[in-house]
């Protein structure tokens, strides 16, 4: 009889441990999901999309974090404008993009920096004639037209560009000796105000 009694227990508890691991049955017009897992940090699934200005559409080379057009010196920049509304532009209103800061330093040369995703930020120092950071124009996360470089030997601007953990800085200027413009690593440069007057 004890050994009966025994068996008869060790039934019950199997069946008790098989009713709490089987999952529940659902019910008509009931659908049981399981728990979502987090996909770990780093992998694809949880990388974070970083979101690009609208007005950004001049390259799309990986790396690039900003861009750098020349839009000329002096009477030159109406002609450069007009240039990039249509080439790049023409699909924002008014043709330009929107709370673009102006900074001078020297002006002569104008240059556009457009910075290619939201949250990047465009700071841009003025130099004395030992190539010395003198003053912050502005630092901001808008586009920045600036106005430098009235000299052909002495720079006098410098921009510093920082998105996330990369940040690069350079001093804008046209090259004497090919007329490229001079940008910085992971910066779009295009000269502008050449395009605009069809000078290839």
């Amino acid at each position: 009889m004890k050994k009966i009694a025994h068996v008869l227990t060790a039934l019950a508890l199997c069946v008790s441990l098989t009713s709490c691991l089987t999952p529940p049955t659902p019910t008509a017009g009931q659908r049981f999901s399981p728990t979502p897992v987090p996909y770990p940090s780093g992998t694809a699934a949880s990388a974070n999309t970083d979101v690009k200005h609208d007005f950004y559409t001049m390259s799309d080379r990986q790396g690039d974090i900003a861009a750098l057009l020349f839009m000329g010196a002096g009477d030159e920049f109406s002609a450069a404008e007009s240039y990039v509304k249509e080439k790049y532009f023409s699909a924002l209103k008014d043709k330009w993009p929107e709370n673009v800061e102006t900074a001078e330093a020297a002006a002569w040369e104008i240059y556009l920096i457009l910075p290619k995703y939201k949250g990047t930020t465009v700071t841009v120092h003025e130099l004395d004639s030992d190539g010395n950071a003198v003053a912050e124009l502005v630092s901001t996360e808008n586009p920045v037209l600036l106005k430098c470089n009235v000299s052909d030997i002495t720079p006098s601007a410098k921009a510093t560009i920082r998105f996330k953990g990369v940040e690069t800085v350079f001093i804008p200027f046209i090259s004497l000796e090919d007329g490229s413009v001079s940008g910085g690593d992971n910066v779009y440069a295009e000269d502008c105000a050449k395009a605009a007057k069809g000078v290839g």
